[in-house]
């Protein structure tokens, strides 16, 4: 798919890089740099997790990039199994994460283009839904797609004491 001044295409494995960049670039402009340690770290957990993504068909990746130039934008959405519920029968799901577009190439439709690309895909996977959580940046993108916000979700973080 192209779109004026980029070209978006599904990610590869030889695209790990690509999407840990963006990854790591989105988290520091989120939450500022990180300590160099901390961000190497990040780097080499991040390649693995993305390598047992592509290799277990449980995520799809997209990358927008100018003509021959570095990366601009990343797209990640994992897929997950689900059991069915009398509203929805349908058994899997997916997850959006890092949808990103560097600062300087925003308003130039790459956003857009990354989510048409992951809705469509979605779609032909036959997906129940597509959940995400939304920086007050991306928010409006989101919108534009009918996402919506719940009430209904709570969380656990096991990483703590």
């Amino acid at each position: 798919m192209t779109a004026p001044g980029f070209r978006l295409a599904r990610a590869t494995i030889r695209d790990i890089d690509a999407l840990t960049r963006c990854r790591l670039d989105l988290f520091r402009e989120l939450q500022g740099e990180p300590a160099p340690a901390v961000a190497a770290g990040f780097e080499v957990r991040c390649r693995e997790a993305l390598r047992e993504g592509f290799a277990g068909d449980t995520l799809v990746a997209w990358v927008a990039r100018p003509a021959g130039g570095e990366p601009i934008g990343s797209l990640i959405l994992l897929l997950y199994p689900r059991l069915p519920s009398l509203a929805n029968l349908r058994t899997r799901e997916g997850y959006l994460i890092n949808v990103y577009t560097r600062p300087d190439c925003r308003g130039r439709g790459v956003g857009g283009a990354l989510m048409d690309a992951a809705l469509a895909h979605a779609r032909r996977l036959g997906l129940a839904r597509i959940r995400l959580h939304a920086s007050p940046l991306g928010r409006p993108l989101y919108d534009r797609y009918a996402f919506h916000g719940r009430d209904d979700e709570m969380e656990l973080d096991l990483t703590g004491p």
